[in-house]
């Protein structure tokens, strides 16, 4: 059985923005015999860093992981980063450190870093280098890790995250043995640095974000409480953030995908994951979710996935956002569809001025469907491709396209969900 949630509207020299539906989460799979720790989008891509001290990667929403090389189990990993063609992972404990390259061929094999003594965290690339928080502190590599050389750090402090956003490094750094952090913003690799920390004072990062030219901070102040703080002049300087959807407890992470961010509580006592658009309203986003803590969040591929609590890896699809330019343009198509949600099949209704296409895409863009229609209509989709196949569970677009001028575009999202079969039924 193939349960789907469609909405559609009509885009034409404006802005569409898809109303989200309510979430359906589903269980997605996870790497066998081998738990979801951190979740690393990249592109096309999603990265899973396991329990174990692997890395997987799917290209097809979390249906099926591919390992990446092949390393024995060890301890979780601290950090990823992917620059170039080079992939560098830092495990807890000894001899941790390793580096991959991917060819034409795809990824070669698993090498260690000369520096095997050290723990490396926060790996994040700015100005064409990686720079990590290791145990000597702030450093920072040319050459992909064969070689870090120390940054120096402001009066001397401990150096204890770091990240990077709006084209600044970010780092929290302390005074050994205590818990008064500062928050610093540097725009030249660290040779200098400015104190940004204003009311963020004493600052422990617990989760962290840019959005649409913003960027979000949550402080994090014990016992699962924290408060959300807001810069919008590239962190120079930020302010107590009233915002979000629920105050008081501290949010575990953020995602974002284009206009969409999502933010996600690990707590039960709260509604645990919220999403919205642009500066819209906040809409809860839990149905269907199982165990509601969320301790890792991640948007890819047109979808929302979550870990936390009891349970593995969880997925929800986005709603879908196009934008087109703001030329004006008069009312010339229309696109409905009924039912909505359908299952197994939806009548969809379209009037174009003079001959057009309907298609279908999937969230990675391939075209399912394609065909020639008149100037007004009806048609029948089963949730089938051009060569028959059923479509699997995720997210796709629906697009009317005029050969007239302004195409009177429609878009809309449908969310699918493949359920077993009852027998009988």
């Amino acid at each position: 059985m193939i349960l789907r949630t469609m909405s559609l509207a009509l885009i034409c020299g404006t802005l569409f923005m898809a109303t989200p539906s309510p979430a359906q989460w589903q269980a997605a799979a996870s790497p066998p015999g081998d738990p979801v720790d951190r979740l690393h989008p990249a592109g096309a891509e999603l990265y899973c860093l396991s329990y174990l001290g692997k890395v997987y990667v799917t290209t097809d929403q979390a249906q099926s992981w591919t390992e990446v090389g092949t390393m024995t189990h060890g301890t979780a990993i601290n950090s990823l980063v992917i620059h170039d063609d080079w992939m560098l992972i830092s495990r807890q404990g000894w001899a941790g450190n390793h580096r991959i390259r991917r060819t034409a061929e795809g990824w070669t094999a698993w090498e260690p870093w000369p520096d095997q003594d050290h723990e490396y965290q926060h790996m994040t690339v700015w100005g064409g280098r990686i720079f990590a928080v290791s145990n000597n502190g702030l450093v920072v590599s040319d050459d992909y890790g064969l070689a870090w050389a120390p940054v120096a750090t402001p009066d001397g402090r401990r150096a204890y995250q770091l990240m990077g956003a709006r084209g600044a490094l970010f780092l929290v750094t302390r005074n050994i043995g205590q818990s008064n952090g500062l928050l610093h913003r540097s725009v030249d690799g660290g040779v200098t640095w400015q104190d940004v920390t204003g009311p963020l004072a004493p600052i422990s990062v617990h989760a962290w974000a840019e959005h649409q030219g913003a960027i979000y901070v949550v402080k994090y102040l014990g016992g699962g409480q924290g408060d959300v703080y807001r810069s919008v002049d590239d962190g120079l300087s930020f302010q107590l953030y009233t915002g979000m959807p629920t105050t008081g407890y501290a949010p575990s992470a953020f995602a974002t995908a284009g206009s969409w961010l999502a933010v996600g509580y690990p707590t039960s006592q709260v509604t645990s994951c919220f999403l919205r658009a642009d500066e819209g309203e906040w809409q809860d986003y839990v149905q269907n979710i199982g165990v509601p803590q969320i301790n890792v969040l991640a948007a890819q591929g047109g979808y929302l996935y979550k870990t936390g609590g009891t349970v593995g890896l969880w997925r929800a699809p986005l709603p879908v956002t196009s934008s087109i330019d703001d030329t004006p343009a008069a009312p010339v198509a229309e696109l409905r569809v009924q039912p909505n949600p359908f299952n197994p099949r939806t009548s969809v209704i379209f009037a174009a001025p003079g001959a057009a296409r309907l298609a279908v895409y999937d969230a990675r863009g391939h075209r399912l469907r394609d065909i020639a229609v008149a100037d007004a209509g009806q048609w029948t989709w089963d949730g089938t491709d051009d060569s028959g196949r059923a479509a699997p569970s995720g997210t796709y677009l629906l697009r009317l396209e005029s050969a007239a001028g302004c195409p009177g575009a429609a878009v809309g999202d449908v969310a699918a969900v493949v359920a077993p079969t009852t027998k009988g039924g």
